[in-house]
């Protein structure tokens, strides 16, 4: 509460502070609200257009939101501007996997994880998406490697045990 109030006293005395848009997007982000984001992120690309971060929370608002044009239209833009923004990569995966294009998604996931080999959530939507794909076996190297990087992932231990039944283990 005390930062968003900073950053919109900050707007009020410079409403052209791109940076202060930015941070006020991503407090409303943290705190659950993307809708009241968008607008400031939209206000933080008016002022710096070439800020590959910005359309990359852009495109989360927009995820968020349930805006999944816009969200992957702005992802885009971000790897326009800069091509190896691993979460982007993921991202974009979560899409196509929502899309059931799986072996799409399954390339996003191995480009994002090119570029961030610890990026749990890669690893772990790869490994749904592998399974989803029928490759159960496949599936067990990303699951076991989300798990290596956080043993809470529960989502992941009920999908390996899933793959292991699957292939009768």
């Amino acid at each position: 509460k005390q930062a968003m109030e900073q950053w919109q006293a900050a707007l009020r005395i410079q409403p052209d502070f791109a940076e202060a848009h930015y941070a006020l997007g991503l407090g409303y982000m943290a705190g659950g609200n993307p809708a009241p984001a968008v607008p400031h992120f939209h206000e933080t690309l008016h002022y710096a257009s070439e800020w590959p971060n910005a359309y990359e929370a852009l495109g989360l608002a927009h995820y968020d939101s349930h805006e999944y044009v816009l969200a992957e239209q702005a992802w885009r833009q971000a790897l326009a501007l800069k091509p190896d923004l691993p979460k982007v990569h993921a991202n974009l995966g979560l899409l196509r996997l929502q899309e059931e294009k799986y072996q799409e998604a399954i390339g996003h996931f191995r480009d994002a994880l090119s570029r961030q080999p610890e990026l749990v959530s890669a690893h772990y939507n790869l490994g749904v998406a592998l399974f989803a794909k029928g490759d159960e076996f496949a599936s067990v190297k990303p699951l076991e490697t989300a798990l290596s990087l956080n043993s809470r992932l529960t989502s992941a231990r009920l999908l390996l045990g899933a793959a292991w039944s699957r292939m009768g283990n």
